[in-house]
């Protein structure tokens, strides 16, 4: 497979036969099965074009899943203890929250078995020094959640991007009670969401 143009980060739609490119393309456009390029987005298949768009298209933007072994806070055993029905309540009001109004450029990702842990990547924004760079992100809703904020930790392989994403993990947002701020950017139980955390995240 020949690589044409790669711009910023790449993302491996199951398998190594299958490239999306994100970021910015030339307008040239070959149709033949063999690569499509286009304006912000960069399909190189072996492929036929409407194959890797099906794939991509099947790549939902909220979806529950199984596998939970590298989530940041999996030792966590906060699922251990006998959370309270409004607890719960309160994620899945979440849940249906993220699920109908994530930005295209965030993606989420909950767990059958421990409603507690969240996923999320996002998108760098455009026209920022972020813009197509891809940041991961785990979140737990602790047992007092949400009277207290989700903890959220960020894979940063030992880079600080900017204030407010170390190195370590460290999430430091207004939002999270992590960050000095007015009293009307920080958490407030009952009004404040997971999607306003991530919105300002991004």
């Amino acid at each position: 497979m020949k690589l044409l143009t790669v711009f910023h980060d790449v993302i491996d739609l199951e398998g190594d036969d299958d490239l999306l490119v994100l970021g910015e393309t030339s307008r040239k456009r070959r149709n033949k099965g063999k690569a499509v390029v286009s304006p912000g987005l960069t399909t190189i298949t072996d492929e036929p074009e409407n194959e890797t768009l099906k794939k991509l298209r099947s790549f939902k933007q909220f979806e529950t899943v199984v596998d939970i072994s590298d989530h940041h806070y999996v030792t966590n055993n906060s699922s251990m203890k006998q959370n309270p029905k409004s607890w719960a309540k309160k994620i899945q009001d979440e849940w249906k929250i993220l699920e109908k109004h994530l930005p295209e450029t965030i993606f989420v990702r909950v767990f059958e078995s421990r409603m507690d842990l969240l996923r999320a990547v996002i998108i760098g924004a455009e026209g920022t020094p972020y813009q197509d760079g891809l940041f991961f992100f785990d979140v737990l809703f602790p047992s007092g959640y949400p009277n207290v904020p989700p903890q959220v930790h960020y894979h940063a392989g030992g880079l600080r991007l900017n204030p407010n994403l170390y190195g370590n993990g460290n999430v430091c947002l207004s939002l999270l009670n992590t960050w000095s701020g007015s009293r009307n950017e920080k958490w407030t139980p009952g009004v404040s969401t997971m999607l306003q955390v991530l919105v300002s995240i991004q």
